[in-house]
């Protein structure tokens, strides 16, 4: 029986120092991050009035980790020569919030104001998943996860969307 126990802890040794070693030879998993750039302008109702396509309609393409955030792709974007985009400027502290993103020889930086109590009016980055052509309908139909802490698990596409908006309540 001692000779057993014996044996048995040998064994489950030899299977977790093995589990191990194959854990430790794994590859990082990586994946393609496709952002698309646009502008939009949203009328006193929330409705698409009009887009227009930045970088020349080209995604900006780049390979991260697994669990990269798309805040992280975006900044890994904005320092790949040649990708259109540089510049990006993020405020808060935990849950950060793009304000301002260079693309071409522009600068696009988040703006606004309260005409009256109950109206906004003004520019601000939004992101939604998918291509251009996937624009929400509605500005509260947005993702409800700051770019800060989206997360890549898989190849993704979205649209970082530069949107002129009235807001009234």
């Amino acid at each position: 029986m001692k000779t057993l126990k014996r044996m048995l802890a040998v064994m489950l040794a030899v299977v977790m120092m093995m589990g191990l070693g194959v854990t430790s030879m794994a590859r990082e998993t990586t994946y393609t991050v496709k952002i698309y750039l646009q502008t939009a302008t949203r009328n006193a109702s929330g409705v698409v009035t009009g887009t227009d396509k930045l970088n020349s309609g080209n995604p900006v393409t780049v390979t991260v980790n697994a669990g990269t955030t798309y805040a992280d792709a975006i900044d890994q974007a904005c320092a790949t020569s040649g990708s259109g985009i540089s510049n990006a400027v993020w405020t808060g502290t935990t849950d950060k919030y793009l304000d301002s993103l260079k693309v071409g020889d522009k600068t696009y930086t988040n703006k606004g104001s309260y005409p009256n109590t109950n109206t906004y009016i003004g520019n601000s980055w939004m992101y939604f998943n998918g291509e251009p052509s996937t624009i929400p309908a509605d500005i509260n139909s947005y993702p409800d996860v700051v770019l800060s802490k989206a997360t890549v698990n898989g190849n993704v596409t979205f649209t970082l969307s530069y949107e002129s908006m009235i807001y009234t309540w």
